[in-house]
């Protein structure tokens, strides 16, 4: 479990050009039963109390709480997905929760980045139902430490890998978008600066390449 950790973090830090933290900034803990994780979190960070997996920061640095079998898919699926909270966060502060989540649950189905298998596009496109600019406007609205609702979860999901897969330097876009996402710029007009594409715009692309099939 370590050693798939240290992999696929290195695979993602090279990815995205971001430098992956010296060792000993981040503690994994395991547990068999989710109520031992749930009384962990309950302890250094309540907030996260009843996830499944959970990164946050402690006294001592970073910190990932997983509960499960070591080799379950979906154990390794949510492993991946917290690394990648802890990569951005030990480069990025501030930045929206769209964008992290968005991130973390396209990169945890890599490599190769991005991945999404077709199945996965199918249940993307079928949870998110009808797309529109208002969705997209409330969810660049979700101030940082706040939760995304499951819609605006899947619409994250979506919405990354579109930007990743059909904007050209569209990684290098995103690195951009949260370096500048400390400032106090209005989301809307910020994302249509470093993308140069206005939100009526991303709807039509999330639609076409994430088509539903209900």
């Amino acid at each position: 479990m370590i050693e798939e950790g240290q992999w696929f973090v290195e695979e993602a830090g090279t990815y995205l050009g971001l430098d992956v933290p010296d060792e000993g900034t981040l503690t994994i803990y395991l547990y068999r039963w989710r109520w031992d994780l749930w009384r962990h979190l309950g302890k250094v960070c309540p907030k996260l109390r009843w996830r499944r997996a959970a990164c946050c920061e402690d006294a001592s640095g970073y910190m990932i709480g997983l509960s499960g079998n070591p080799d379950s898919p979906i154990l390794v699926r949510n492993l991946r997905h917290e690394l990648i909270h802890y990569l951005l966060a030990s480069h990025f502060s501030d930045f929206p929760p769209w964008i992290d989540e968005g991130l973390a649950q396209v990169m945890a189905r890599g490599p190769a980045f991005p991945s999404l298998g077709s199945g996965d596009k199918e249940e993307i496109a079928d949870m998110l139902g009808d797309i529109s600019v208002c969705g997209l406007r409330d969810l660049i609205s979700v101030a940082p430490g706040e939760t995304l609702s499951n819609t605006q979860y899947h619409l994250a999901w979506a919405w990354t890998y579109v930007l990743l897969t059909t904007v050209p330097d569209g990684k290098e876009k995103i690195i951009g978008y949260l370096n500048e996402t400390r400032t106090n710029m209005d989301q809307e007009k910020l994302f249509a600066q470093i993308w140069g594409s206005s939100l009526e715009e991303m709807v039509g692309a999330i639609k076409t390449t994430l088509p539903r099939h209900r």
